[in-house]
């Protein structure tokens, strides 16, 4: 039976069904960068060091950026109601594992079987309802689950996300009708695109973009630990607000400026206020409304590299567009990890510097290329 058809014999339950769905990808969201605003939390209570914690984000990110597009692969065959109900539970179980975490190396396996259920889920999620939680959901959640993590142990945060995981896969087993399944792809149908060297040097913009960012972004809470000021959930909070009234207008600033204009502004912008955040750390109103500022620009570079890569899915096929999520958590695994190496080795004030020189390399691409 057609999707439209299943819909229209449901239309309430299938209103409930698209809810969950966008719930779903709220907590798959807020899970893969919740460990961010608690690095400090979870490296103490692991008895690690913050560079080894920091590379939790790190093993969650690679993980959805490899699996994404296999398990799009191995289970394009199944009914999306049944695969993506097998999604949403692994992606439960993981996060109970993490909750439950006593070890780094438990902690380690559940963030790898989480990421799977996330790798399986959101392909799936956006195949039955395109772009129902917006990027900006992921600077939101995470001021929540800071805010939490300095008063509540960092476990139950875990325990949050996978009742969250729960019920939505409790209400889409409900009310999400039998979908047919997609029409098959080979693996490699999947990653052709990326072999145009145009498509490759609008992934690798995205890496690197990416790459600076996170770079600092990853170990965001352990800059703000050695501050004189314990401002963190509210730089988060600001960085969150930013994030949102950014993806409002990005779309019609990229109409009304171009794409070229709305990226280069973007990652300029962007390089700028990294080092500028870690300097204003110890003056809270600088460093918070610098983070609200970074916020703004923080997603406004994804928009026009969409639009890039959608006019060379002309040429390259479908699935350009899908490897630029594969390359946005690639570079956020990058980033935890060379932020981690940075952090071990020369200190803190480093972080700034590398994430400063990735954002000018960045802008050189994209001089140069776009």
């Amino acid at each position: 039976m057609p999707d439209a058809v299943a819909m229209e014999r449901r239309p309430a339950s299938a209103g409930v069904a698209l809810a969950m769905l966008g719930l779903g990808t709220f907590a798959i969201g807020t899970d893969s960068h919740i460990v961010i605003g608690v690095l400090d939390k979870v490296a103490a209570g692991l008895g690690v060091g913050g560079p080894q914690a920091g590379q939790l984000v790190t093993l969650f990110s690679v993980s959805y950026a490899l699996f994404a597009p296999v398990c799009g692969w191995l289970f394009s065959g199944l009914d999306r109601r049944h695969a993506i109900l097998v999604a949403s539970f692994v992606f439960v179980v993981g996060n109970l594992v993490c909750a439950l975490a006593g070890s780094y190396a438990v902690m380690a396996a559940g963030r790898v079987l989480a990421a799977f259920g996330a790798g399986m889920y959101v392909p799936l999620a956006f195949a039955i309802a395109t772009s129902l939680v917006p990027p900006e959901r992921r600077g939101v959640a995470l001021p929540v689950g800071t805010y939490a993590g300095q008063y509540v142990d960092w476990h139950y945060i875990f325990f949050a996300v996978a009742a969250l995981g729960a019920m939505k896969f409790a209400m889409l087993a409900a009310f999400l009708p039998s979908l047919p399944a997609l029409a098959s792809t080979t693996l490699r149908e999947r990653l052709a695109p990326a072999a145009s060297p145009k498509v490759l040097t609008a992934l690798s913009t995205t890496f690197i973009v990416v790459l600076s960012e996170y770079t600092l972004y990853s170990y965001i809470s352990i800059v703000f630990a050695q501050g004189r000021a314990a401002i963190l959930p509210a730089v988060l909070l600001a960085f969150g607000i930013g994030a949102f009234l950014g993806n409002l207008g990005v779309g019609f600033a990229t109409d009304r400026f171009g794409p070229r204009r709305i990226l280069i502004a973007a990652v300029a912008v962007q390089t700028a206020l990294l080092p500028s955040v870690v300097l204003a750390r110890d003056i809270p109103s600088v460093a918070i409304t610098l983070a609200a500022a970074w916020g703004v620009v923080s997603y406004m570079y994804l928009v026009p590299i969409q639009h890039r890569l959608v006019e060379l899915s002309k040429e390259a096929g479908p699935m350009t567009l899908s490897l630029n999520s594969s390359a946005i958590y690639l570079g956020i695994a990058g980033g935890g990890a060379l932020g981690g190496l940075v952090l071990a080795v020369f200190g803190v004030g480093s972080l700034a510097a590398s994430a400063t020189l990735l954002g000018l390399l960045a802008l050189a691409i994209i001089w140069r290329s776009f």
